[in-house]
């Protein structure tokens, strides 16, 4: 759903000629929003994530946590967020909102 939403937002924003680029863009937030939500399954509350935590691990999933830590997940959301920012800037156009909602992403506690 974010990835549909960021992909429309790039549409909007007329980037003629750059489809493989917004496909990468989404690509990247998508999986920054992944490893976040992983990240937030061990380190949140239930009150906080709206949903149960600790679902992973107990379902024994394999995630990047899982297999990195939650610090080199932490750096690789950093870099994919960051990967997908500076990518935005080969637009025409304010990219602003898009830049604040790959931000926001990162930085999400739910």
């Amino acid at each position: 759903a974010e990835q549909a939403g960021l992909r429309q937002g790039l549409i909007r924003r007329r980037a003629k000629g750059y489809d493989s680029r917004r496909r990468v863009i989404c690509k990247m937030i998508g999986f920054s929003f992944q490893i976040v939500d992983d990240i937030l399954d061990l380190t949140s509350d239930e009150q906080t994530l709206g949903k149960p935590i600790g679902s992973d691990n107990e379902n024994e999933k394999c995630t990047y946590v899982s297999l990195l830590g939650i610090e080199r997940s932490k750096e690789i959301v950093s870099e994919l967020t960051e990967k997908a920012k500076n990518a935005l800037k080969c637009f025409d156009g304010d990219a602003e909102s898009l830049v604040d909602f790959a931000d926001k992403m990162e930085k999400r506690k739910n």
